[in-house]
């Protein structure tokens, strides 16, 4: 009875924790749609464009100046339980993190603000740049780890929104006719965004008993710390690099045609991955837990904490499938179904290969989690680039399958290793 009890408290928080991680996601990006859709209305492209740029590359700084820190630290305070004589271990760790994120967010913010000046003189992006820039800096100090070890993972969901919808209203209020006022304007939305986002978590785990400690970072911690948050974010890395190289690929060999159905239905699976992901960020601290006191098979610890994802996964691929048999037989897009059709397999195959990656870092092989993913991801380009001009739209969905096929086998093949080696530690 106790147990069964215990599983529906954790059914419960996995749900809210799941529902303000969507209402999160949708609230942030709704607001910044609705933001630009008045642009649009308004007649002015040029400002949507130019900001659409800026945001994207300040957002990708971001998650650059994070590196990965959010999982590492969910990992930490997850394996370790947030308790009274566990919280300055903590507290810590954070530190260490925190100081390595500021060198990052204040190398990021150079590089930024250099590509910005050099990419464009006019006044819109040098005023946006040099505002957004400490958006960057406060978020060095961001709390969602620590929020998400402790599985409130939808708190950092709701927070995470806070710079998208402040943007989408300097969008609506700033003035057309002055380029370095709305660039200013928009680039202290970005930054004040950040900031708040950061002081809201402080206040939330402050209330909630899990406040900060005063930490005394060690030299041998900060190494550790750093070569983690490299790990991880070499990890990164490979997603952001390759679906723009499948659209170059894509653009060379099949036109610019090709290139806009394939961006379109990519949008479409992308979202319906991204939705299993949230589901998967509030099973991370079970995963750990599990797979640090488990001796029973590590692929089946892993998996079986993920139950819930992997189910949705197989809901939403049938439901993309469905939708694109159904655009290509009933609508005047039959091109767009067919596609829509082939590359909802790809939800399935992402899917997996995200929950073995999570499995990997939840056992703190960050830097064999990154190794995979780039090598599936130089595989893939070459498959994808060879075939392209045969097997044209089969072949970015062949070239997706193959990655996350490549990185599968390599963790289950880690997982047995790992397996064997802690049967052998049980028996000594």
């Amino acid at each position: 009875m106790d147990q069964l009890i215990a599983r529906f408290v954790r059914s419960k928080a996995t749900l809210v924790n799941f529902s303000m991680l969507i209402f999160g996601f949708g609230f942030g990006q709704g607001s910044l749609f609705i933001g630009q859709t008045w642009l649009i209305i308004e007649g002015q492209p040029t400002l949507l464009a130019n900001f659409g740029i800026l945001f994207s590359l300040f957002t990708l700084g971001s998650q650059s100046v994070d590196s990965g820190a959010t999982v590492i630290l969910a990992q930490y305070v997850a394996h370790n339980a947030y308790t009274q004589d566990t919280a300055l271990p903590i507290w810590i760790k954070y530190t260490e993190i925190t100081l390595f994120r500021f060198f990052v967010a204040a190398l990021s913010s150079i590089i930024l603000f250099a590509f910005v000046v050099l990419y464009s003189a006019g006044a819109f992006f040098s005023s946006y740049a040099i505002c957004a820039c400490f958006g960057l800096m406060a978020w060095a100090f961001n709390l969602s780890g620590i929020i998400d070890g402790i599985q409130r993972s939808g708190i950092s969901g709701i927070t995470a929104s806070i710079p998208y919808v402040l943007s989408a209203i300097a969008l609506v209020l700033v003035p057309a006719n002055d380029l370095a006022k709305s660039g200013m304007v928009l680039g202290a939305a970005f930054s004040l965004g950040y900031v708040l986002t950061v002081v809201i978590q402080f206040i939330y785990l402050m209330r909630e008993g899990f406040g900060p400690r005063l930490a005394r970072p060690s030299l041998a911690g900060l190494r550790i710390s750093i070569r983690e948050c490299i790990g991880m974010l070499l990890g990164l890395i490979p997603g952001q690099i390759y679906f723009r190289l499948q659209l170059m690929i894509c653009n060379f060999a099949l036109g610019t045609l090709a290139t806009a159905v394939v961006v379109y239905v990519k949008q479409i699976v992308s979202s319906a991955v991204q939705v299993t992901s949230f589901v998967r960020r509030t099973e991370f601290a079970s995963t750990v837990t599990r797979m640090a006191a488990t001796r029973e098979r590590l692929l089946f610890a892993a998996l079986a904490t993920q139950v819930a994802s992997l189910g949705l996964t197989v809901v939403l691929a049938i439901v993309v499938e469905l939708t694109g048999l159904f655009t290509y037989l009933e609508t005047s897009k039959p091109i767009v179904g067919f596609v829509l059709l082939v590359y909802a397999v790809t939800i399935l195959t992402d899917s997996a290969s995200q929950c073995i990656g999570q499995g990997l870092v939840a056992k703190k092989w960050f830097y064999i989690n990154s190794f995979w993913r780039i090598v599936a991801m130089v595989i893939a380009i070459g498959v994808n680039a060879l075939s392209a001009d045969k097997l044209q739209y089969l072949s970015f969905v062949l070239a997706d399958v193959v990655s996350h096929a490549i990185f599968i086998a390599a963790g289950l093949v880690h997982f047995r290793m790992g397996s064997q080696r802690t049967t052998l530690q049980g028996v000594v």
